[in-house]
């Protein structure tokens, strides 16, 4: 494999002076690979790992697919304050209002724009990537009370990247970053983290190399499968009248009345992603693996 793109320790040392986040790269040849292959040789389908890509006009694929390798620690919500898994930066909050606290851990970690285009990496090479519930937004606004969470999930779940795969489909490569993040803040953690993050891109091109099953997914049969919806018919349809009313009345402007239907699946998330990547390529398109949910 070709190799590019280490960083020397003297620059990653001129870097270190202002910025806590600092992304050290290597760029390798990869044009045997699918996204999907570089998810499973490097994330493996563990918790607290990704994949982000984009399609247009159904069928052109975006520059870049991006594949979350690993996390540092991750920032959720839990009985309504912020709560942390993992051991988080020195000096983020590890308590509170979670917005807040995900506000503040972007504040204190963040990176310049331009350092990416100054090393000449694509735009994103790592941060806070996850989801915001709906809900949040009592938050934000005053609306009311919510219903209870049946599903009980956390108002948001954001993982604190460090390592990730991006594939380059324009050049047929791909660039391994790892995140080098100075947890504690302090000048003597610099030489370390550039340490650490050497490693780990040493790890990952290892992991590279190896020759993983990708066992074919059945593409969804012709007729539906047996499903359960959250409201009934008569239900939905009352609901959205009710919503056309309180739009003429100025309550509103535009209001999602989601519906969710459930059904037994035996196939693993990636599956059930390839499937949906296949059938139906779209933009914004990810996959997030997260503790005890997908």
């Amino acid at each position: 494999m070709d190799v590019t793109h280490d960083m020397d320790l003297d620059t990653f040392r001129k870097l270190a002076a202002d910025r806590r986040v600092i992304p050290v790269s290597r760029k390798l040849l990869a044009d045997g690979d699918t996204p999907v292959a570089l998810y499973r040789k490097l994330a493996a389908e563990r918790p607290g790992t990704f994949l982000l890509e984009s399609a247009e006009n159904g069928r052109s694929w975006s520059r870049y697919s991006f594949v979350g390798v690993r996390s540092a620690a991750t920032l959720t919500e839990k009985d309504g304050q912020a709560h942390w898994q993992g051991t988080p930066p020195v000096g983020v909050p590890t308590d509170g209002d979670p917005l807040a606290a995900l506000r503040a851990t972007v504040e204190a970690l963040h990176t310049p724009r331009d350092l990416a285009h100054d090393l000449g990496l694509p735009p994103f090479t790592g941060g806070m990537v996850g989801y915001l519930g709906y809900d949040i937004v009592r938050r934000l606004e005053k609306v009311g009370p919510g219903e209870r969470d049946d599903l009980e999930l956390p108002e948001l779940t954001m993982l604190l990247t460090s390592d990730l795969a991006v594939m380059d489909h324009w050049e047929g490569s791909v660039l391994l970053i790892a995140n080098a993040i100075n947890h504690n803040d302090l000048e003597t953690g610099v030489d370390e983290a550039y340490a650490d993050a050497i490693a780990r891109l040493d790890a990952m091109e290892s992991d590279l190399t190896l020759a993983v099953a990708q066992p074919p997914a059945a593409l969804p049969p012709s007729e539906l499968p047996e499903y359960t919806a959250r409201w009934g018919g008569p239900d939905f349809q009352d609901a959205v009248e009710d919503i056309k009313e309180r739009i003429r009345a100025g309550e509103a402007f535009q209001v999602v009345p989601s519906q969710r239907f459930e059904t037994p699946c035996t196939a693993s998330a990636l599956d059930v992603y390839r499937v949906l990547r296949a059938t139906n390529p779209s933009p914004y398109m990810y996959l997030l693996r997260l503790d005890g949910f997908d």
